[in-house]
C-alpha cells in the first residue's frame, strides 16, 4: 500500500468515526461540525485514492459525502459528479449509471434542469455507444 493510499485509509476511517461516533462524544461535540469534518475526511480520502489512481476506493468515498449532504438536505450533486468521473475512468457502468440517476434526480430537486439534461444526454450517449 502506498503513502497516499495508508493516508487515504487513515482518513476515511476518521471520517467514519466522526459520523458515528460514541455515545459521550455525540453528546459532547457539536452534530453540524463532526458532520462537516466527516464529509472533509472523506473528501480528502478520494482526493488521495485518485493521486494513487484507486478509482474505485475514490468513487467510494465522494458517495460517502454525497450521502451524507444529501441526508442534509444540502446539495450533493459535485460529490455525485466526482464519483461518475472515477466510475467512468475503471469502467465500471453499473455503479456509473447508478451514480448517473442520483446526480440526475438531485439535480431535478435542486433546481438545475440543465445539468440534469446534460447529464441525460451522457446516458444516451453511453447507451448509443454501447450498441
Amino acid at each position: 500500500m502506498s503513502e497516499n493510499s495508508s493516508k487515504a485509509y487513515l482518513n476515511y476511517q476518521r471520517g467514519r468515526q466522526k459520523l458515528y461516533p460514541g455515545c459521550c462524544a455525540a453528546l459532547f461535540s457539536n452534530t453540524e461540525e463532526r458532520i462537516e469534518e466527516a464529509i472533509n475526511c472523506f473528501k480528502e480520502a478520494g482526493d488521495l485514492y485518485i493521486l494513487d489512481k484507486n478509482y474505485a476506493e475514490a468513487a467510494k468515498c465522494y458517495n460517502e459525502c454525497a450521502l451524507i449532504k444529501q441526508s442534509n438536505k444540502e446539495n450533493p450533486c459535485e460529490y455525485y459528479e466526482q464519483a461518475l468521473s472515477c466510475y467512468k475512468k475503471i469502467k465500471d457502468y453499473q455503479n456509473w449509471n447508478d451514480t448517473l440517476i442520483k446526480l440526475i434526480d438531485n439535480n431535478l430537486t435542486f433546481a438545475s434542469f440543465n445539468y440534469s439534461g446534460k447529464y441525460c444526454m451522457q446516458k444516451g450517449e453511453l447507451i448509443f455507444r454501447k450498441k
